[in-house]
């Protein structure tokens, strides 16, 4: 099975706003996401169930 990505409005108006650079680098993010949907953090809680993925975009 293969994955499908979606992105939220919210998401795309912020990637809308990156230089191409850094949009570069969310696409790698991306990327890095599908080739290991389990690499995020597992959240506790009300949001068990959901993951959280950070990187850098410009040392931020």
């Amino acid at each position: 099975m293969a994955l499908k990505v979606k992105s939220t409005p919210t998401f795309a108006r912020s990637v809308k706003k990156l230089h191409d650079k850094d949009k570069k680098a969310v696409d790698g993010a991306v990327r890095e996401i599908l080739a290991k949907p389990a690499i995020g953090e597992a959240k506790k809680g009300d949001l068990s169930g959901v993951s959280v993925y950070k990187f850098k975009i410009n040392k931020q």
